[in-house]
């Protein structure tokens, strides 16, 4: 797992509580992921999520993490990247 590129969001709450951090690139085991979410949850908890699309159902998450493990990778990655951005959540 690679993060190719990583924007700082502006960090504004959303409804919810969650707060984005930032927007990311990534590729995993030969694909590439554009529009991941590297997001602060409202209990404190860091995610990454995948990008939303259009399914037959509606919008909502069109790849989902089939391993806790990657999952934790990305988020510990994509959390570096926030960080070598510049960006540091107590500046919020």
């Amino acid at each position: 797992m690679q993060i190719l590129d990583f924007r700082l969001a502006d960090g504004e709450p959303w409804q919810n509580g969650d707060v984005l951090l930032g927007f990311f690139d990534c590729e995993v085991g030969g694909l590439r992921l554009f529009e991941c979410l590297l997001v602060r949850a409202a209990r404190g908890l860091l995610v990454a999520q995948t990008p939303r699309g259009d399914q037959h159902r509606g919008e909502g998450r069109v790849v989902q993490f089939a391993s806790k493990k990657l999952r934790r990778d990305m988020c510990r990655q994509a959390f570096a990247e926030f960080l070598a951005a510049g960006s540091d959540e107590a500046k919020r």
